[in-house]
């Protein structure tokens, strides 16, 4: 059931995307769509500078929040 839930969700993701992509290159040139695709992996590596959280502090931060 998981499963399904998340091919959906990365089907419909994808679906999105190439909307968007496809609004883009019929605005901008095909060219500038593949420059703005050589791009999007950057957005991944970026993940690896986001904060690590640890139990306790999302414990501590959802007590502060609900206070």
């Amino acid at each position: 059931m998981v499963a399904g839930l998340f091919f959906g969700l990365a089907f419909g993701m994808g679906s999105v995307g190439a909307a968007v992509l496809g609004k883009l290159a019929d605005h901008s040139g095909i060219d500038f769509v593949y420059q703005v695709c050589a791009f999007l992996p950057l957005i991944g590596l970026l993940a690896a500078f986001l904060p690590m959280f640890t139990s306790s502090t999302c414990h501590e931060r959802v007590d502060m929040l609900a206070a």
